[in-house]
């Protein structure tokens, strides 16, 4: 028997449960033409490169197979009588690798990732809380009268008396126009 590789793409709106089913009746097929399925991956809804039947993405799933030609021509056939299936692909390899594939190793290790993030979030939120609480009890044992706002209003008037400078050189010439007429 020959080893192949089988990737096969279904709608997206379809549910994760209808998608293991197309899975399981997909590995029976190749099981009663005489094959087995040595491992199946599921990379989840993943974006298409281009609209494939109006779908702009798509759940994808690996076949590791281990079958005789027959039972790849009778899989084949039923992916494409299959409506559910948007697109498939069949390759003849020599060996199967037993590591999981790149795209079922990147997905873990981003999972990995943003649960990390996830985390550090949290403690972050954590953190903020407890300050935010320790802050607000400072605020309450400052007394009231030590508050001097007399500085902040004098800071305020002397922002309000600086005059912006004008940049509208229409206005400088209607002046000289002006100032040339009473003369």
């Amino acid at each position: 028997m020959a080893f192949y590789e089988c990737v096969f793409i279904v709608r997206p709106d379809i549910s994760s449960q209808y998608v293991d089913d197309v899975t399981e009746q997909m590995s029976g097929i190749v099981s009663e033409n005489g094959g087995q399925i040595v491992n199946s991956e599921s990379w989840g809804i993943r974006s298409l490169a281009y609209r494939i039947k109006k779908n702009r993405k798509g759940h994808y799933i690996l076949l590791n197979i281990d079958a005789p030609p027959q039972a790849l021509e009778e899989l084949k056939r039923n992916m494409v009588i299959n409506e559910d299936i948007i697109r498939h692909l069949v390759i003849r390899v020599e060996q199967l690798s037993d590591k999981p594939s790149p795209m079922a190793s990147s997905r873990s290790a981003k999972e990995e990732k943003s649960r990390r993030e996830r985390q550090d979030q949290k403690s972050e939120r954590d953190f903020s809380d407890t300050v935010s609480e320790d802050s607000a009890e400072d605020e309450q044992q400052i007394p009231a009268s030590s508050l001097d706002s007399s500085s902040d209003d004098a800071e305020g008037e002397q922002e309000q008396q600086i005059p912006a400078p004008s940049l509208d050189s229409s206005s400088d010439d209607a002046e000289g126009e002006q100032e040339q007429e009473h003369e």
